[in-house]
């Protein structure tokens, strides 16, 4: 102890609870997370009490300290059975520790153990369960193994193991074997006299083969392999009728031993992102696994035929074929498999709730693929989709349909039943025009149409009253001002404000509680922007060209980039300094051309490559903060300092951003000023998302296209 007044105090914490636990008979004594950042206990406290009713203590939890060592006089404790020492700092553990034979239950996780002392656990032979999750392990002593019969479960993840003694198997009991995340290469050949094994995890290693024994498991019910290098599997599994979960995601495999025909009572199965080709199951395996198979999983591979017999598989409730690379962006590369047509009875799938079909070659579905009646969730972006069959129609409980990257001309006519509908993705196809059964589209709150052949604007968009996300961009529209689609709103929403930020830019007034003239944008040719008849014009505080800019920015649900098989728009041929003169025209002083000083600090923080467009590598990197965002220094965009500029003409420009059309700011330390596209698409809050990134005059909003 550092002082004689801590270790006073020390005593007297413990004491008082030690005396509690006697003087009420308890068996069980609790000394998790002390108020104090102690080190160690007295080892006189277990000395002073051990002949007393603590003789009888069979619980003992010193769990969330800052304890480096145990007392010796803690083996004074003879009926414990159960010790939890989680979340300390232990370095090393006393050489009495082999005293407390009755132990059964050891947790030592989260410490900084580097060895497991031989002399000690060897007389630990009623142990049933050991954890040493997240220490500093490198090996397990083969001499105490043999000691261990009774042991049943042991836990050994985030460590950093390379092997297991040869006479691992001896662990005759063993029936959970957690050793995730540690450097394993190999597993001894008698592994598989594990006979009493029923979960095993050795995902995150790096296992290249198992050894032939390993199929001798004969009593293995979950088993996680995953994220490792395995390229084929053993011949025979003993395990294969009554294995429930089986994981082999992230190794190399190329193909299936045939046990997999005999998985009668598999629930999970999960192969995604090996090596499979071509047809890898077994034409029995929808058979035998149809009445208990409820997730089957075999995105990323290069799979290109399902068995005919799919549809026996009754009970599946989620396939994923597809993509298994979470991006912003759609990609043009291959990630899914290679299947080009469903088998007829892959419409039979009539329990099945969410499919993933995405990144395929898929040229058409089954006339009947409306009999899915229950999906709720499909993604069949990235194929060579030219339609949708009629009974499309009939999935009327679809509430996210992906239909991005296509050949799709058309919809059925019948489109609108889908009236569950609420986030639609038909960007990249060659649509030019839409169903008006579209109109009962009412529970529709995204709708992405960017980059199709659509040529106006569909009348019935103004009466999808939950419309929030819209994107018209890159079609053959001709837009006037009057021709924009207005989304009807129930007034801005926006998160709770930060009262430490009153000072801030970001803790101003809200934008439409602000009286303020907004800055008159002129274009570069002084005109005030597109082409339009006077007649059309709005009184004068908008320019039409700001005002359709910033209907896309606000709605707007992808990023726009740079290359050409990215999502595009057309190209500005502005420099950097002409946008910025633009913009703040009226706050510089052309004789003393105070622009060219905030330019230089402009280009110095986006950097001197600044090009039209956007720069992804940089976003990134200043989403994840590499970026700081200084709370006191006024700013237009993450990483540029705008402090120069005329306060009343900033806040003026700001709010004219944000007020048209209604976004959803956070004002909040991490907050900037972005569109409708930072809510969360999935819950029901409107609270912005921390991932928005908002740049100088182009503020684009992200969508991300996952769950």
């Amino acid at each position: 102890m550092a002082n004689n007044t801590e270790e006073d105090l020390l005593d007297s914490v413990i004491l008082e609870k030690i005396s509690a636990c006697i003087k009420n008979g308890e068996n069980s004594l609790d000394l998790a997370s002390l108020e104090n950042d102690y080190t160690e206990i007295p080892d006189q406290i277990f000395t002073q009490f051990a002949e007393q009713n603590l003789a009888k203590l069979t619980e003992l939890n010193l769990d969330f300290n800052d304890f480096e060592r145990l007392p010796d006089s803690i083996s004074r404790l003879k009926g414990l059975r159960k010790l939890s020492v989680e979340g300390n700092s232990l370095i090393e553990l006393p050489l009495s520790f082999g005293d407390l034979e009755n132990l059964q239950e050891v947790r030592l996780n989260e410490n900084k153990l580097c060895e497991v002392p031989p002399i000690s656990f060897a007389y630990l032979k009623n142990l049933r369960v050991l954890s040493l999750v997240a220490n500093q392990l490198s090996a397990l002593p083969s001499e105490i193994l043999e000691a261990w019969t009774r042991l049943e479960e042991l836990y050994l993840d985030e460590n950093e193991i390379a092997e297991l003694p040869e006479n691992f198997g001896s662990l005759k009991s063993l029936k959970i074997l957690e050793l995730s995340e540690n450097k394993l290469m190999a597993l001894p050949e008698g592994f598989g006299e594990l006979h009493e094994l029923e979960v095993l995890n050795l995902s995150r290693n790096n296992l290249s083969a198992l050894p032939s024994s390993f199929g001798n498991l004969g009593k293995l019910r979950n088993a996680d392999l995953s994220d490792n290098n395995i390229s084929f599997l053993p011949d025979e599994f003993h395990s294969a009728t009554i294995i429930e979960n089986l994981y082999l995601d992230n190794n190399i495999l190329g193909m299936l031993p045939e046990w997999f025909g005999h998985l009668s009572s598999i629930i999970c199965l999960s192969l995604n992102d090996n090596k499979l080709q071509g047809s890898p199951f077994p034409d029995v395996f929808p058979r035998v696994s149809g009445g208990t198979l409820k997730k089957f999983e075999i995105g990323g591979n290069a799979i290109s035929n399902l068995p005919e017999s799919i549809g026996e598989l009754c009970q599946l409730e989620e396939l994923h074929l597809g993509s298994t690379i979470c991006e912003l962006e759609r990609r043009n590369f291959q990630n899914g498999n290679w299947i080009r047509v469903l088998p007829e009875s892959f419409s039979q799938l009539c329990a099945i709730k969410k499919l993933y079909l995405d990144e395929n070659q898929l040229v058409k579905l089954p006339d009947s693929f409306g009999n899915l009646c229950n999906l709720t969730w499909i993604d069949l972006g990235q194929n060579l989709l030219p339609y949708l069959p009629d009974s499309f129609c009939n999935l009327v409980l679809l509430e996210y349909c992906q239909l991005s990257k296509n050949e799709l001309s058309s919809l059925p006519s019948e489109f609108g039943k889908l009236e569950k509908l609420k986030d639609l993705r038909l960007d990249s196809n060659m649509l030019e025009e839409l169903p008006e059964s579209c109109a009962d589209l009412q529970a529709l709150h995204t709708l992405d149409l960017f980059n199709n052949k659509l040529t106006k604007v569909p009348d019935w968009l103004s009466k999808l009253s939950s419309l929030k996300r819209l994107d018209l961009d890159s079609n053959k529209l001709s837009l006037r001002l009057k021709d924009i689609p207005h989304l009807a709103s129930k007034g801005s929403e926006y998160a709770k404000r930060d009262p430490n930020l009153k000072d801030n830019w970001r803790g101003k007034m809200r934008a439409d509680k602000v009286k303020a003239e907004v800055v008159v944008i002129n274009s570069e040719d002084g005109t005030n922007g597109d082409d339009y008849d006077e007649d059309d014009a709005t009184p004068t505080t908008y320019n039409e060209g700001v005002l359709f800019a910033a209907m896309r920015r606000g709605l707007s649900i992808w990023r726009t980039h740079n290359g050409p098989e990215e999502r595009q728009r057309e190209q500005s041929h502005q420099t950097l300094e002409d946008v910025v003169f633009n913009v703040f025209e009226d706050v510089i002083d052309s004789s003393t051309n105070h622009l060219s000083g905030f330019y230089l600090k402009l280009n110095k923080k986006l950097g001197s490559d600044f090009q039209d467009g956007e720069d992804w590598d940089r976003e990134i990197s200043e989403l994840w903060g590499k970026t700081p965002v200084d709370n006191h220094t006024p700013r237009l965009c993450v990483g540029v300092d705008v402090s120069g500029v005329e306060l009343e003409k900033r806040d003026e420009y700001l709010a004219m951003l944000s007020a048209y059309p209604p976004a959803s700011q956070a004002y909040t330390a991490t907050a900037t000023y972005d569109s409708m596209a930072c809510r969360k698409l999935f819950d029901n809050d409107n609270s912005c998302n921390a991932y928005s990134v908002s740049y100088a005059i182009t503020v684009q909003g992200q969508f991300e296209d996952a769950e």
